[in-house]
């Protein structure tokens, strides 16, 4: 690394651009030389990463409004995220104009702002996730990083450009930065669900377990970590607890079942099966309040 790129000095630093977007955010009057869209670009920023459908949708509206303005290529590169989670959580109705879409908007914020670490990252990740060109995400996530060493973002699509070539331990190092720099941040709980799955992948189920129970304890309403964790329990033979995360993700997701999850390819815990966490004969014998 470069002279002072240490991971606390790293910290430091992206805690406190995280700090003062919170309070941009949240400032009754603006600091002089900021004006209302800096401070509408910081509150959407925080919500982007709310997994909330009807969030989203009023999230990519304001964001919408600024992508004639001065921020233009951050904006758009924060719809590109949206269309990315949309993708991931199954919120569309039509997930491959949602792709496409995504797509279109992470081109034109690279078009707007090519050396912004936060642009570069959010088109990493369309590129992986709606396009599954990993080769071009790589590039875009090592630019995002050239770009920005103390952006979270930045480290996160590394950390899953790792994940899809197997680099297992890479992408291990990579989640690791991503959560102590998003620690104290709106962040946090995203990190710390990438590091759960990194952690998984590599074999290290103690620290799977932790990052993923951190996550969903930091974020309520997030289906992903309780995902994993289902599949982690029922692995581990944890059965009262895998049957608490089932009651969970029946409260959360209307079409939840315990068949669709064990069988159903399409439903999104695709690492899980990979790593071999998912046996249908140990979640058929699982009960839950609500359950079929």
């Amino acid at each position: 690394g470069e002279v002072g790129d240490t991971p606390p000095l790293l910290a430091l630093i992206a805690n406190t651009q995280a700090a003062i977007m919170r309070e941009i955010s949240r400032e009754a009057s603006l600091p002089p030389g900021l004006d209302a869209e800096t401070r509408v670009l910081a509150r959407s920023t925080q919500r982007v990463f709310s997994f909330d459908a009807d969030t989203l949708t009023r999230t990519d509206r304001s964001l919408t409004e600024l992508q004639d303005g001065r921020e233009r290529g951050v904006a758009l590169g924060m719809r590109a995220q949206i269309s990315v989670i949309r993708d991931i959580e199954r919120l569309s109705d039509d997930p491959q104009k949602t792709a496409e879409q995504g797509l279109y908007l992470a081109a034109k914020a690279i078009e707007a702002d090519p050396f912004n670490s936060q642009v570069l990252s959010a088109a990493a990740n369309a590129q992986v996730f709606l396009k599954w060109d990993i080769d071009t995400g790589a590039e875009l996530a090592a630019m995002a990083l050239h770009s920005n060493r103390s952006n979270p973002l930045a480290w996160w699509a590394q950390a899953n450009v790792a994940l899809y070539t197997q680099s297992f331990d890479r992408a291990l190092e990579c989640a690791m930065t991503a959560t102590q720099l998003a620690r104290g941040t709106p962040l946090q709980f995203w990190c710390q669900f990438q590091l759960g799955l990194a952690a998984l992948a590599a074999g290290q189920l103690e620290l799977a377990r932790r990052s993923l129970e951190t996550s969903a304890a930091i974020a309520p309403s997030f289906r992903p970590p309780r995902r994993y964790l289902l599949a982690l329990y029922a692995h581990l033979g944890q059965m009262g607890r895998a049957s608490r995360v089932a009651k969970d993700l029946a409260a959360l997701e209307e079409t939840f079942s315990l068949d669709a999850f064990a069988r159903d390819h399409d439903y999104p815990v695709s690492l899980a099966r990979r790593v071999g966490l998912i046996d249908p004969r140990v979640l058929a014998d699982l009960e839950y309040p609500g359950g079929d």
